[in-house]
Order: C-alpha cells, then structure tokens, then sequence
C-alpha cells in the first residue's frame, strides 16, 4: 500500500517525467497499440501496476 505522500509525488512529478522521456519508434509502436487495444479496466490496471513498481523502485533507490 503506498502511502498518500507516494501517490502525490507519482501523479505529480514521477509520471509526467516518464511520459516526457523520449521514445524510438518501438516503444511509439507499442505504447500506441497497447493504448488502442488496451480496455479501460486494462488501462487502469496497468496504470495501477506501473505506479506500483515506479513508487517501489523508488524507495528501493532511497534505502
């Protein structure tokens, strides 16, 4: 369970980061088909995921 702290620095700060990496055309390719083809429950669930193990790791990086 991340605390409310965690889910504020994800939505705010880590997330747009990631989005703002660049990307070559494979990751273009699959962000967009898994975007496309992705059901909205899919979607949140792999939201969900990402920011599970994005906070994760962080924490992992601060110990």
């Amino acid at each position: 369970m991340m605390t409310g702290f965690m889910t504020w620095l994800y939505e705010h700060y880590i997330e747009p980061e990631i989005r703002l990496q660049p990307k070559d055309d494979g990751d273009l390719f699959r962000f967009s088909l898994m975007e496309s083809t992705a059901a909205p429950q899919e979607r949140a669930d792999i939201d969900a995921a990402l920011r599970f193990y994005t906070c994760h790791g962080l924490l992992l990086g601060l110990v």
